[in-house]
């Protein structure tokens, strides 16, 4: 099985980047527009 702690904290490293990404693309829009 999978520790639930280390799947959790996987599952949130990747959340947290995905949201870091597109904050990042649309400041960037907003910029070159």
């Amino acid at each position: 099985g999978i520790d639930p702690a280390l799947a959790g904290s996987v599952l949130l490293t990747t959340v947290t980047d995905v949201i870091g990404f597109l904050a990042f693309l649309g400041l960037g829009t907003v910029f070159l527009l």
